[in-house]
């Protein structure tokens, strides 16, 4: 089955699309972004098929036009880049979560993790016993279609918590119980793709990309602020920094300059 093209961090070979069709466009693509960003704030959840456009493949374009200037807008602006990574990683985890295909699911696992490093049901209860004991204390019988295999290197948190079964380097569970660890795989990912995108830009490109970087940034840039702006005048607490645990100081100093730490780091936060 071929990666979902919901999923952003595809490469430009692996879409569906006339090369023709991906060509940097400076006239069209800016308003697709912002259109975007538009369903950012409004908190919007959508799969790429459901588009405002007309035509085959349309959808996808949508995707990856808006997407694409975004990520060139963000490879030189931390802060973007942090607006930018934790928008699409909630994005990406409800489609994952939103999809009915389960095989379609497993097709992004592995495209995420690697195809060596998930198993399906069909091979994990060729590997291991249904029956054994072990699994049935953690109620896996009653959801062997849903169950699958993770090698234990691709979820370490999983691991550390202990919220699932380990056997002989496998991490066993529902699959839906891995969406959380997949997503921080999806931000890791594209924050690479973004540094590449940078790296790559010849002078053409960045010449007509710094037309609107600017102002992107700054349309973020106070959609970030005003996004996470809390009315702190009755918590003084949080503007006495200096009773922060040096800690909590970094996180915020860190939130404050990138603009997006991990979901973790948040909840400590």
């Amino acid at each position: 089955m071929a990666i979902p093209d919901w999923v952003v961090i595809k490469r430009i070979n692996e879409l569906a699309l006339p090369r023709e069709r991906l060509q940097l466009d400076m006239d069209e693509w800016p308003t697709i972004a912002r259109k975007r960003i538009q369903r950012f704030i409004q908190k919007e959840r959508w799969f790429p098929t459901q588009s405002a456009y007309s035509g085959p493949g349309e959808g996808t374009f949508e995707e990856f036009a808006g997407h694409g200037l975004l990520r060139l807008a963000a490879a030189e602006n931390t802060r973007v880049m942090g607006w930018l990574i934790e928008q699409e990683a909630d994005l990406f985890q409800w489609r994952f979560e939103n999809t009915p295909n389960l095989q379609e699911r497993i097709t992004v696992l592995r495209y995420l993790f690697g195809e060596d490093n998930v198993l399906d049901s069909r091979d994990l209860w060729a590997k291991f016993d249904l029956h054994d004991n072990y699994f049935g204390k953690f109620r896996l019988k009653n959801n062997r279609q849903e169950a699958i295999g993770v090698h234990f290197t691709c979820v370490p948190k999983i691991v550390s918590s202990r919220a699932a079964i380990l056997r002989d380097g496998w991490v066993i569970n529902s699959i839906k119980e891995f969406s959380s660890s997949l997503k921080i795989t999806f931000e890791r990912i594209l924050r690479k793709r973004i540094k590449e995108s940078g790296e790559r830009m010849d002078r053409t490109a960045r010449t007509a990309v710094s037309d609107i970087q600017e102002e992107l940034g700054k349309l973020i840039h106070n959609i970030a602020q005003a996004s996470g702006a809390i009315d702190l005048e009755d918590y003084c607490l949080f503007r006495r920094q200096d009773l922060f645990p040096q800690c909590m100081l970094d996180l915020n100093n860190e939130i404050m300059s990138k603009g997006h730490i991990g979901h973790n780091e948040r909840f400590q936060l």
